[in-house]
């Protein structure tokens, strides 16, 4: 009796088991993870870059020079800036 007990319930769980997609489910979950761990380090490491520039840009004149001439077109006193139009070439 205990033995057949045992038997219908292994035969339960295997069905439900395997029938219900829990395997498949679990593997999604897996590759679901593994996306969102590949996504987090990617900003892990933009956050690195991030940081860095600030350092730069806190503690050397340089950098802050060279990110307001770039990003904001600002120039020296008496400096001129001249932009060409490469359209316009013959």
């Amino acid at each position: 009796m205990t033995f057949l007990l045992l038997v219908a319930s292994l035969v339960a769980s295997s069905v439900s088991l395997f029938t219900s997609g829990s395997f498949d489910s679990l593997a999604s979950l897996r590759h679901a993870i593994v996306n969102e761990e590949l996504a987090n380090q990617s900003r892990v490491n933009k956050v690195i870059e991030l940081r860095s520039q600030i350092d730069g840009l806190m503690h050397d004149p340089r950098v802050l020079e060279k990110a307001a001439r770039n990003e904001l077109g600002l120039a020296r006193p008496f400096e001129f800036i001249f932009f060409f139009d490469e359209a316009k070439k013959r």
